[in-house]
């Protein structure tokens, strides 16, 4: 444990920069001392233990529709545009309209559906590594992490490549914004998120314009057509939740793939076993999931008075569930500071839980499984100074600012 954070106080703000290179320490002391925190500075509650977030989560007396926060903590009309945007997402709305703004890309991100996207992910991946492996070095994040899942989330909704780049930065700026809007942002990021988000609906507007008639080759062509029969979502949901799925089709992929290899890298015993035994990637995959998860917390919002623990949760209340927390918390999790690939039943809240379990899962946990099966004869070879490495300045998507690698040896072309 860090120094200082042993003597945090309960009554201390939750989020500090602290959090930003080692949350946990900070998780731990809430979730011993206060797990249920009344946060004045954020006016909310913050709630740090599995059993806590997986209730609320579940439970359909918290409603996910959290646009009101954000416009009482930011009522500049300027914002207005912004908040108006972000209630089309799926992310904001309860059930029933929830359940019809899922079914929008839910065939899309079946398990069936996504193993046709399995060639096309290897291909990627191969791509990228062999540029990496004759260079002998690579910035992991910015030559593989960020490519990989914009390349793949791109082509499954129709962006074109000369499109991608700009893209990216747009959904950088919007992540930062929806994942923060009710919790912690600044009137500035707003703006940003705001710039980002018009020229972001403009481009997407021009796209869907562009599609002929009787195309459905992308999801975005498949989204289109189906307006102007009985589908139960507008124009401005549709462009909304195609700007939702390309940003969380690649943000979070890229905080999986790089906190996932740092835990590798930093974990040999670990590593060693999962060359000895390949079959074991996808429980490592979940295992990165859960030990360094790439989304740290979501909000709700009380609709009734719903106890939880001691406290009493009043309607209107904001609620923040820690999911990195949840999925340290000892009282479900053996050992969980431990970073271990055979982890037996790890139910870990990395993707949510509930009605908003994430509807990308299937993609993600695909292409970390085909990147790390692939880039495993080349990991015992891989150095970096994790010592050095420091994290992004965002409270809730979690990732390093860089990671520069080096093979210290020409690394195997050996396939599993």
């Amino acid at each position: 444990m860090k120094a200082g954070i042993a003597s945090l106080e309960p009554s201390t703000s939750f989020f500090q920069p602290a959090m930003f290179e080692d949350p946990y320490s900070i998780y731990s002391v809430f979730r011993k001392t206060d797990p249920v925190h009344w946060d004045e500075g954020l006016e909310a509650w913050v709630m740090t233990r599995y059993e806590d977030v997986a209730f609320v989560l579940n439970d359909r007396r918290f409603s996910s529709d959290r646009i009101a926060v954000g416009r009482r903590l930011h009522p500049q009309p300027q914002f207005e545009p912004l908040f108006d945007h972000l209630s089309h997402l799926m992310l904001q709305h309860d059930e029933p309209s929830h359940k019809h703004l899922r079914a929008i890309v839910h065939d899309a991100f079946t398990r069936s559906a996504m193993k046709r996207w399995e060639a096309v992910i290897q291909s990627r991946v191969d791509d990228l590594l062999e540029i990496a492996v004759d260079l002998g070095k690579m910035e992991f994040l910015v030559d593989f992490a960020i490519p990989l899942p914009v390349m793949v989330i791109s082509e499954l909704v129709g962006i074109p490549i000369e499109d991608r780049n700009k893209v990216k930065v747009w959904c950088d700026d919007f992540a930062f914004v929806a994942t923060n809007f009710y919790a912690k942002i600044t009137d500035e990021q707003l703006e940003r998120g705001l710039r980002s988000v018009r020229a972001f609906r403009e481009y997407l507007h021009h796209q869907a314009e562009r599609i002929a008639p009787g195309a459905d080759t992308s999801l975005l062509e498949l989204m289109v057509q189906s307006q102007g029969t009985d589908a139960e979502f507008s124009y401005d949901e549709l462009i909304a939740n195609c700007m939702l799925l390309l940003t969380a089709g690649n943000e979070t992929t890229t905080n999986l793939l790089g906190n996932g290899l740092i835990a590798l890298l930093e974990n040999r015993d670990q590593l060693s076993q999962l060359i000895d035994e390949p079959s074991l990637i996808p429980n490592a995959v979940e295992e990165c999931l859960r030990y360094d998860s790439p989304l740290q917390f979501v909000g709700r919002i009380a609709l009734d008075e719903v106890q939880v623990g001691t406290r009493t949760i009043r309607p209107g209340d904001l609620v923040l569930v820690m999911l990195g927390s949840a999925n340290r918390d000892p009282e479900r999790f053996p050992n969980p500071d431990e970073f271990n690939i055979s982890r037996p039943n790890n139910h870990h809240l990395a993707f949510g839980h509930g009605p908003h379990f994430c509807v990308g899962a299937q993609l993600s946990r695909m292409e970390a499984n085909i990147a790390f099966r692939t880039l495993l004869p080349h990991l015992e070879s891989m150095k970096v100074k994790t010592q050095n490495l420091r994290h992004q300045q965002n409270y809730n998507l979690r990732c390093f600012k860089d990671i520069p690698l080096r093979f210290s040896q020409s690394p195997t072309r050996a396939r599993f």
